[in-house]
């Protein structure tokens, strides 16, 4: 069975490649061959097949938000805290952004002002 490159969509269980050699990234699990066939790489989850290199991993058709270093987010304030504030930005967890850490137009800190 080759690699499916014709047909990019796949549902749980379906069978993405049987060939040896490739690594398992998120969305997959491999299954161990019977009958001394080589072990299958089978899709956990619906949605897009991504291959770099030999990692071959499914991106979910709908997902929530993972943000890495250096992502610019927009988000809505859900709680104001003594020193920080609770940010919904779309991802599997809230947000917290340090009342320290902002910084006003000009280069001014934020003060308390009561």
């Amino acid at each position: 069975i080759k690699l499916q490159m014709n047909c990019n969509i796949v549902v749980p269980g379906q069978v993405i490649t049987a060939e040896a050699g490739f690594l398992r990234g998120h969305g997959t699990y491999i299954q161990a061959g019977v009958n001394g066939q080589e072990p299958l790489l089978i899709a956990s989850v619906s949605g897009i097949v991504e291959r770099v290199n030999k990692l071959i991993s499914v991106r979910p058709l709908k997902s929530r938000y993972y943000g890495e270093v250096g992502d610019l987010v927009v988000g809505r304030i859900v709680e104001v805290g003594t020193n920080r504030w609770k940010v919904d930005i779309g991802a599997h967890k809230d947000g917290i952004l340090l009342l320290s850490s902002v910084n006003l137009p000009g280069g001014d800190l934020r003060i308390r002002t009561h």
